[in-house]
Order: C-alpha cells, then structure tokens, then sequence
C-alpha cells in the first residue's frame, strides 16, 4: 500500500509488513465485535482506543480500555481481546525487539528482571495522570512520523520508543509492576498453549466438548491440563469454551440471517436456553437484542 504524504483522518490505514530495515508500522482498525482470539506474538504491540471500548486479556489478567487509554503488550506474552462495543476502533503500533537491541538487553528491568513493557499493561486516561499524558504524546508523535515520512522519521520514531521504554522504567513504581504470573519467555510454554487454544477453535462447535477431551489432546492429565490453562490464561476452561462459542455466536449474529435457535446449535449449545442464558452474560444482552441493536433497517425507500 503506498503512503499519501498526509495523514487520512477518516480512513483506516492498512497494516503493512515489517521491513526488515525498520521492523515497526502503525494503523488505525475498527475492533471486532467478536473476540480477537487469545494469542501470542514476537513482537510488542500498544493499542490506543481511539473510540469506544474493549476487554483485552493480557497475561492472564482481564483489563477494561475505553476511549482514550493504552494497552501496551510485551512480546510472547498470551493476550487476546473479549466483545467490544459496537464502532470501536483503536490506533495499533507493532514493532520487533531488533529495532533496539537484538539482545533484549535494553527492553529488561535490571533490578525486577521484567520485560519493561509489561510492567503496566494498561495507562488509563482518567487515573494515570501526567504519566499517561506523556506515554499519549510519544505515540502520538510517532504515529504522525510514521505516516507523514519527514526526513529522518525512521531515527525519530526509534528516539520516541526509547523514551517509551524509559518512561516506564523510570516512572513506574516497583509496587505498581504487574506480574503476569508466567515465563514471558518461553516458547515452549506458548506452544502448548497454542496446541490446547486451536483444539478448542475446531472443535467448539461440539456440544459434547469436554474438560477431559482438551486434557486427552494434550497429553495432560485432568488436573495438571486445568493447573496449567488457568494459570496462562486467567481463566477456567469452561470460561474460556463459553467465550469462544459467544464470540463465534456473535459473528454470526452479525453476518449472516441464520436463525438465533440454529446459531445457538452451530456454535455448539445443547439447548436455546443455555445459549440465551451464557449469551446474556458475556455480552449484557439476549441474541435478539444484541442483533437488533447493530442491524439497522435500510432507509425508507431503499431495499431491504
């Protein structure tokens, strides 16, 4: 995708890939309505809510963003994101350690020996003060660099995340870090999970999908498989299966005219009650109310 010399402010720029020179990019997304599956990555990741609101759950704890706070993801670090409110957009920055140091040397706190971009995961608008205003204005800055491309954006952009990296090792108390409760640094740990999370994808539709069916795959026993998935997600296995299917529920609910009772089925419910009844909780609305609320009719005198 080429770059205009001026920022559009009311289209959604694309992400594009890492070069390989500059391992960085930023854009802006409308959220999905249904969930962003948990994931993992190797490379950061911070999120501005530019509207509206989200759930992201971040190294097994569960943060509430709305318009105007910072998510900031350190890399391998499971995080996904739960329903968000109808138009939610966000502004995305994505960058790969080696546009530091590929050592990671620089990104570590030498004292709590955490990652320094996990140290708090959410900067809030309303309660952060002059800490959350100076983390709004680096990012700010870089986006404008990244998309304008002035002479030298490429060494500004890098300067802004070397003071965001040090913002948050110097200005964020020791009792304030957050601990995720995991090894942010293991690959293996993330593969597991990544094993145990695509099992759950392909076969949620399954009413009968069981605690002990995801144990069996992975090769776990009962008790270590439900030990292991709460601690690296924050959530229980059920939980997290009920989730799934509301998100995939939710999906359909939007793009598609299927009826409530056969989605409730597809999306693996044994009954419409049950589906109604875990649909409410999630979302705060029936599935016929949360449809009637983002499907508006067509304007009179336009077809249906």
């Amino acid at each position: 995708m080429g770059v205009s010399a001026k920022i559009d402010r009311n289209s959604w720029q694309e992400k594009e890939p890492f070069a390989y020179s500059f391992p960085y990019r930023s854009w802006d997304s409308v959220m999905p309505l249904f969930t962003f599956p948990l994931h993992w990555h190797d490379y950061y990741e911070i999120l501005y809510v530019l509207k509206g609101n989200t759930y992201a759950s971040i190294g097994g704890q569960t943060y509430e963003a709305s318009e105007g706070d910072i998510l900031t993801i350190n890399k391998q670090l499971v995080h996904g994101f739960f329903p968000s409110s109808p138009g939610t957009s966000a502004r995305i920055f994505q960058f790969e350690s080696k546009i530091f140091n590929e050592s990671d040397n620089e990104l570590r706190d030498g004292v709590l020996g955490a990652p320094v971009f996990a140290r708090k995961p959410l900067l809030s608008v309303k309660k952060d003060g002059a800490l959350y205003e100076k983390a709004a204005a680096l990012i700010a800055e870089m986006f404008r660099e990244y998309h304008v491309r002035d002479a030298g954006y490429r060494l500004c952009i890098k300067s802004k995340l070397y003071e965001y990296a040090l913002l948050f090792l110097r200005e964020i108390k020791p009792e304030e870090v957050v601990k995720s409760g995991r090894d942010t640094n293991s690959r293996y740990i993330n593969e597991r999970l990544e094993r145990i999370l695509s099992f759950i994808f392909k076969n949620c539709d399954k009413p009968g999908l069981s605690l002990d069916d995801a144990a069996n795959d992975a090769a776990l026993s009962k008790f270590h498989f439900t030990r292991f998935f709460k601690k690296q997600t924050g959530q229980s296995f059920h939980a997290y299966l009920s989730m799934v299917r509301v998100s995939h529920a939710v999906e359909n609910l939007l793009k598609t005219d299927i009826s409530i009772t056969d989605i409730a089925y597809q999306c693996g419910f044994s009954s419409l009650k049950t589906f109604n009844r875990v649909f409410k909780t999630y979302t705060g609305k029936s599935p016929s109310q949360y449809r009637s609320l983002v499907v508006q009719p067509p304007p009179v005198g336009e077809a249906s």
